[in-house]
């Protein structure tokens, strides 16, 4: 119960939809809030003691900090990854105008070619 919170709700599903594009704002606040599980998750006891049974949570810590950080990378790559596109994109389209722009105009047909 203590973390019913991190349970992805059906907005926070239709925030990451394959055919959506989320805002750079959600990446942030989905990030930051795996972190913050991350931090909580290490102040948790390793072991806690009931009656004359004591339990190692230490393996649970671990997996759900791995979880976690793993869903970060995740976030991360996919921020670089589109990033990256962009920019490479950008760079094709900056090399092919100037290229267009360095043709000499001297009659319609060649203005045309340098506006396509």
């Amino acid at each position: 119960e203590e973390f019913q919170h991190c349970l992805e709700t059906e907005a926070d599903r239709a925030e990451f939809a394959i055919d959506s594009d989320p805002p750079l704002a959600a990446f942030d606040a989905r990030i930051a809030r795996y972190k913050a599980l991350q931090d909580e998750i290490t102040q948790l006891p390793v072991s806690k003691t009931i009656a004359f049974l004591k339990i190692d949570a230490k393996p649970v810590k671990t997996s759900l900090f791995t979880c976690l950080s793993k869903w970060i990378h995740k976030f991360q790559d996919y921020l670089l990854q589109k990033v990256t596109t962009s920019v490479t994109e950008l760079a094709e389209f900056i090399n092919f105008t100037d290229k267009a722009l360095d043709t000499e105009v001297t009659d319609l047909d060649s203005l045309l070619q340098v506006m396509s």
